[in-house]
């Protein structure tokens, strides 16, 4: 979850990433603030590079998908916390059994309202970045910051 404080950490021009839903060599998909306001980004393929480029789609959330985007987050962080301390395994990935449906409930909401927004959605180019020094190697579970360019 993100700190309180934590808006206070971010560098001039930056806006706050809540989530980072899918990640290689730096976040994919996900939710941050797109003009003070949580938007879903997801990383545009580049057929002819074959690699993901710097371009992002973003699609406005209201507060209800917001809200079910940071849960689904959250209950993703708990799984991570009892892997990472033996409590459980790769076979219950991406949440505990006893929050497993309420992911997939909170994910559906997600991918339902994305689908039905996609054509709304604006062309970003993302510039993210860790915020301080992670207590973890860099990756989904550092904050970010991102810096979007139209």
């Amino acid at each position: 979850m993100i700190a309180p404080n934590f808006t206070r950490s971010l560098k001039p021009g930056y806006e706050v990433v809540f989530t980072i839903d899918d990640y290689q060599d730096g976040p994919l998909r996900g939710v941050a603030n797109y003009q003070g306001v949580p938007h879903f980004y997801e990383c545009i393929f580049d057929e002819k590079q074959d690699s993901y480029s710097e371009s992002f789609l973003l699609t406005r959330l209201d507060a209800e998908v917001f809200q079910a985007a940071r849960e689904n987050w959250e209950i993703f962080l708990r799984w991570r916390e009892a892997y990472d301390r033996g409590q459980t395994g790769r076979q219950t990935h991406p949440a505990l059994p006893a929050e497993a449906k309420k992911y997939r409930d909170t994910k559906e909401l997600l991918d339902q309202t994305l689908a039905s927004k996609r054509g709304s959605s604006i062309r970003a180019r993302g510039e993210f970045e860790v915020i301080g020094e992670p207590e973890r190697p860099r990756g989904v579970l550092s904050q970010w910051q991102v810096k979007w360019s139209v």
